[in-house]
């Protein structure tokens, strides 16, 4: 996971997390071992392949902009295609289904987006199968929101479409603590 703090269009830009994976172990996984491939609602889990350490909490401070997209090796030789985030709020505090109105306390109306009737926050990739969202400014009383978000995405293994999925954790912070 790589950082970069700038200024763009006047908020915070900060976090990138480029996915690395091991291309050879998954190519022997999915070739040898793994006879489905997976859907976009049912794919396969693949954390163990994933060289870029998302360990931890992934923490953004409220009103940075954060971006998920794979490194160049895993593009081209497995044509990973990332799909969506799906971002499911983990804190013991939340309602029991986050609707539209509580996910835009943290996150940008402008984000291509939709909330889900599960209560899930998606947000699409875009033509260069980047993903992007921005985070509301939140006030310094505000709690953190502890999320997960899976990563789902497509690659190629000898002309054969698979869809996986891996699923860190993350946190909004007010960046005042």
């Amino acid at each position: 996971m790589s950082e970069k703090t700038s200024l763009e269009n006047g908020s915070l830009v900060a976090k990138e997390i480029k996915l690395s994976l091991h291309v050879k172990n998954i190519n022997e996984y999915l070739t040898d071992m793994y006879k489905q491939p997976g859907t976009p609602v049912e794919p396969i889990v693949i954390d163990q392949f994933v060289k870029t350490d998302l360990s931890g909490i992934f923490e953004i401070q409220s009103g940075e902009t954060f971006t998920v997209e794979f490194d160049k090796k895993a593009k081209t030789k497995l044509k990973a295609e990332l799909l969506f985030l799906q971002i499911q709020n983990m804190t013991k505090r939340k309602a029991d289904i986050f609707d539209e109105i509580a996910w835009a306390k943290y996150f940008n109306k402008a984000n291509d987006h939709v909330v889900a009737p599960n209560g899930c926050y998606y947000v699409k990739s875009d033509n260069d199968g980047k993903v992007t969202a921005s985070t509301m400014k939140l006030a310094s009383t505000d709690k953190p929101l502890l999320f997960s978000y899976y990563a789902v995405f497509s690659i190629k293994v000898d002309n054969k479409k698979y869809y996986c999925i891996i699923d860190p954790f993350g946190k909004i912070t007010s960046g005042t603590s």
